[in-house]
C-alpha cells in the first residue's frame, strides 16, 4: 500500500478491516446477524493485523481463530 507517493502513509490492515466488516454485515441470515452482533467491536485492526502477519508464516485456522 506504501508503494506510491502520497501524503498518508497506508495502513493494509485497516483497509482489510474494512474488507472484514463489509463481508460481516452481508450475512442477512437470523444466526449470522446473532454471530455479527456478538463480534461487533470485537474484530479489531489488532486482531486483523495479528491475523494477516501470522499468515504468511502458516498459522492454522484454528491458530488465527484463537
Amino acid at each position: 500500500m506504501n508503494l506510491a507517493d502520497s501524503p498518508k502513509p497506508g495502513d493494509v490492515y485497516t483497509a482489510i478491516l474494512k474488507l472484514v466488516i463489509q463481508e460481516m454485515e452481508k450475512d442477512d441470515t437470523e444466526e449470522g446477524k446473532k454471530i455479527v452482533d456478538s463480534l461487533r467491536g470485537k474484530v479489531t485492526r489488532k486482531v486483523i493485523k495479528q491475523t494477516v502477519m501470522t499468515s504468511v508464516y502458516g498459522v492454522t485456522f484454528i491458530g488465527a481463530r484463537k
